[in-house]
């Protein structure tokens, strides 16, 4: 009884095997197509961002300063 067993799993490993024979090499570049690709946008999503954000900062430390020297003026009047 155990021998019918092994010769069906056997018949479903060759049906595996033969699948990944055949496509198991455009099925790992397709992934890691896929990988590379979130990863560069991913990448570059986070330089963007990063650079909207040291901008941000960068205009309100100009106002901030600009405040300032506009209070120093007004003050030594």
């Amino acid at each position: 009884m155990a021998h019918s067993w092994n010769l069906s799993l056997s018949g479903t490993d060759d049906h595996q095997i033969s699948f990944y024979s055949s496509f198991g090499r455009p099925i790992a570049k397709v992934f890691l197509g896929a990988l590379f690709t979130y990863q560069a946008l991913y990448w570059l999503w986070v330089k963007l961002e990063t650079e909207e954000v040291k901008r941000e900062k960068q205009d309100e430390i100009d106002r901030l300063e600009g405040e300032l020297q506009r209070g120093l003026k007004s003050s030594s009047k």
